[in-house]
C-alpha cells in the first residue's frame, strides 16, 4: 500500500527489480475493507445495471508469496477465508449478487489431484468441469 496516497498495489514495488519500495508497506485487507470494496463494486454495478446479476468466486489458485512473515499455507488459507466470508455476507444482503463455489469444487474434489505440473495452477481439466457447471447454473441459451 502506497503510504501516502493509501492506493493499493496488487504486487509489491521492487519485486522483479520493479521500485518503489521506500513509498509502499504490506497491507492484508480486513473482512471489513473487503465487505466495503465488494458492496461498492455491487453499487457501482447496479447503479449502471440495475437488473444485473453478479457472481463473485474466490480462486482455487494458491498465493505465490506473502511479503510478510507468514507462512504461505497460513497466509493462503486466511486470505481466502476473509474474501469468502465477505462475499457470503454480500451475497446474503444483495439478491442480486451469487456465490459460485469454484475455490470448493476444486478444494473438495480433488484435494491433492487439481494442480498442474508447476503445482500452482488449475488442471485444465478440472477448469473445464468447473466452467460447465457455472454455464448450467448462471446462463441461459437464448
Amino acid at each position: 500500500m502506497n503510504k501516502q496516497s493509501g492506493k493499493i498495489a496488487c504486487q509489491k514495488p521492487g519485486y522483479a527489480k520493479g521500485g518503489g519500495e521506500e513509498q509502499t508497506e504490506f497491507h492484508m485487507s480486513s473482512y471489513e475493507e473487503n465487505y466495503a470494496n465488494l458492496r461498492r463494486i455491487v453499487e457501482i454495478i447496479t447503479q449502471v445495471r440495475p437488473n444485473a446479476r453478479i457472481v463473485f468466486t474466490v480462486s482455487p489458485v494458491p498465493l505465490a508469496r506473502t511479503f510478510s512473515d507468514n507462512d504461505i499455507v497460513a497466509a493462503n488459507t486466511e486470505g481466502k477465508s476473509i474474501l469468502r466470508a465477505a462475499i457470503g455476507a454480500i451475497a446474503r444482503d444483495f439478491d442480486a449478487v451469487t456465490y459460485f463455489p469454484s475455490y470448493e469444487l476444486v478444494m473438495a474434489n480433488a484435494p491433492f489431484s487439481w494442480r498442474e505440473d508447476d503445482g500452482r495452477h488449475v488442471d485444465n481439466w478440472i477448469v473445464s468441469r468447473i466452467v460447465k457447471t457455472f454455464k448450467a447454473a448462471h446462463c441461459t441459451m437464448g
